[in-house]
């Protein structure tokens, strides 16, 4: 079985939290697992949170390819790597918004003109249409 520590509330019948070595697992991983219905936390299909001894740590994945590997939706309050969530994705969303494109032909070719509100244009001029056969 496992290698770790069960945690049960005699009021919960049936439900475990278990930490440690997982069974059917590896010795190079840490996690936490629960089970409500029989007794089985310790199993590594129980695992809600892992950590390896590569020191990535895994939330909802038993094998995370990251530092921090997250399978699901996260929520962020503050700044990720100096970056206000909310703030920076907020403005980019509204920048997004407010584009214009205009697709213009000349005896020179075509050209492509992306606006943004923001001034920060781009164009791709002479572009070559091709056509189907």
């Amino acid at each position: 079985r496992g290698q770790g520590t069960f945690h049960t509330d005699t009021s919960k019948s049936g439900e475990e939290w278990f930490s440690g070595i997982n069974y059917a697992g590896s010795f190079d991983r840490w996690s936490v697992g629960y089970d409500l219905s029989g007794g089985q936390a310790e199993y590594l299909a129980n695992a809600i949170f892992t950590v390896r001894s590569n020191g990535h740590v895994g939330i909802g994945t038993t094998s995370p390819s990251q530092e921090l590997d997250v399978v699901g939706n996260i929520a962020v309050s503050g700044t990720v790597d100096g970056i206000d969530i909310a703030t920076d994705v907020a403005a980019n969303t509204a920048k997004a918004t407010n584009v214009s494109t205009n697709l213009s032909s000349t005896a020179n070719g075509t050209s492509l003109t992306i606006n943004s509100s923001d001034g920060n244009n781009a164009s791709l001029p002479q572009l070559q249409i091709l056509r189907g056969v």
